[in-house]
């Protein structure tokens, strides 16, 4: 091919409105997702691994949190957006709202009421735990308000409210840890103001766009809204299961020093699944759209495209590893040690976005229940493995997600394989 020809044919992929789009949306997800690395990262200059484990430990409850906040509902209106009018989509949000509010007021009530049991499980004051309960519910707030411009396709209004969000942050942080001295403290109080004054944008914004308005939702909204969401919490469970939890296993077996120097070296890994998060944004977008109407012929093409995406991300977690190794001694001598722990995270990391790939035919399907039964029973299977090894050293730990990351990866990939052969045999696009 000459040079103008392919010259020629860059410039009418990046004149399409499709392309351009996703383009920009990974970039502002990326954006939204990066801080935290980025702010982790410079964290381990100026704290100790101690307190970096600290924060490790509240970051892991805010994840874990997270799974249970809204019982899964809000990813329902995602799958409904293109089949519904605007009236459903606000019922579904509304039933986001409750739910979310009824989970926060119960889970205030069990940390007031045994503040000891949870302070002991995860290392963290009954203060920091309603600090993580909160941001908890006010993140709810602006994914619904971001979800509905990603479905829009609002590039640029996402975009804005992404980079605002992120340099409040960024302020903030510098403001409360190096400025006020406040250590790992300082950067809980950045995420909770930011995310606070965020959700009453994003509350107002969902009211200008007719999307958050006093329609009371049908029984039949509350019904398949939790049939859908609720098997998502031990699938969301067993992202935590898969990580999480080694953060509280290691804290109980070993110390908060190796709880930094694994946290640190996860964040090379999160670089990974961070870019397969923000390209996922539009990605899913794009499937969800194919799927809706997509004829027996174009399978072929559609997969391929997916097993190009496989390929990238074999690529960029090699480059994330050895640029990792090498650069740590440089840049981080105090968490040195961590770099043994870099590979077998990276490579854990790689099949859990060969994983991202093929998990939304699953969800354009509804098949939530089904993907629950994988991704659960495996992570359970993590968790036993991390509860017998890590008390022998962290090298275990690290070495089990690579096992079962591929076992999901792959049971997914062939389940969802199955599944669209069917569906698309059949002509039935829509559940």
């Amino acid at each position: 091919m000459s040079f103008g020809r392919l010259t020629s044919k860059i410039i009418r992929i990046i004149r399409n409105d499709n392309v351009r789009n996703g383009m920009l949306f990974a970039v502002f997800s990326f954006l939204n997702m990066g801080i935290n690395f980025i702010i982790m990262m410079t964290l381990a200059r100026y704290i100790l691994p101690d307190s970096y484990g600290k924060l490790s430990l509240f970051i892991t409850m805010v994840s874990m949190l997270s799974i249970f906040i809204c019982l899964g509902v809000s990813s329902y209106k995602s799958t409904q957006f293109f089949k519904s009018d605007k009236v459903r989509i606000a019922r579904l949000i509304n039933v986001t709202i409750t739910v979310s509010l009824l989970v926060y007021i119960l889970a205030l009530t069990f940390i007031s009421l045994f503040p000891s049991v949870f302070s002991n499980a995860v290392g963290l004051t009954p203060l920091f735990q309603f600090y993580a309960l909160t941001y908890c519910l006010t993140q709810v707030f602006s994914a619904d308000v971001l979800e509905i411009w990603r479905l829009e396709e609002r590039v640029w209004r996402y975009g804005i409210f992404t980079v605002l969000s992120m340099v409040m942050n960024l302020f903030l942080t510098v403001l409360f840890v190096w400025g006020m001295r406040l250590d790992w403290e300082g950067r809980v109080y950045a995420m909770i103001v930011t995310s606070i004054l965020f959700s009453f944008i994003s509350l107002y914004v969902l009211r200008r766009k007719g999307y958050l308005i006093f329609v009371r939702p049908a029984k039949q909204d509350y019904k398949r809204a939790l049939s859908y969401g609720l098997p998502l919490i031990p699938h969301g469970t067993s992202f935590w299961l898969r990580q999480g939890l080694d953060r509280i296993l290691i804290n109980t077996y070993l110390s908060q020093t190796m709880v930094g120097l694994f946290s640190f070296a996860v964040n090379f890994s999160n670089i990974i699944q961070i870019i397969a998060s923000a390209f996922n944004q539009s990605n899913s977008v794009y499937i969800y759209k194919k799927l809706s109407s997509m004829e027996k012929e174009q399978l072929p093409r559609f997969k391929k495209n997916c097993l190009s995406q496989v390929f990238f991300y074999m690529l960029l977690s090699l480059s994330v590893f050895i640029g990792a190794y090498l650069f740590v001694p440089l840049l981080f001598p105090k968490y040195i040690d961590a770099r043994l722990y870099i590979f077998p995270l990276c490579m854990g990391s790689m099949f859990q976005c060969i994983y991202l790939v093929y998990v939304n035919i699953l969800f354009f399907y509804e098949r939530t229940k089904q993907l629950m039964y994988i991704t659960f029973t495996l992570s359970v299977a993590h968790a036993l493995l991390s509860i017998f090894l890590t008390k022998y050293g962290v090298t275990f730990t690290v070495c089990i997600p690579i096992v079962i990351n591929f076992f999901v990866a792959m049971t997914v990939y062939r389940y969802s394989m199955r599944l669209l052969e069917q569906k698309v045999g059949e002509g039935n696009y829509k559940v």
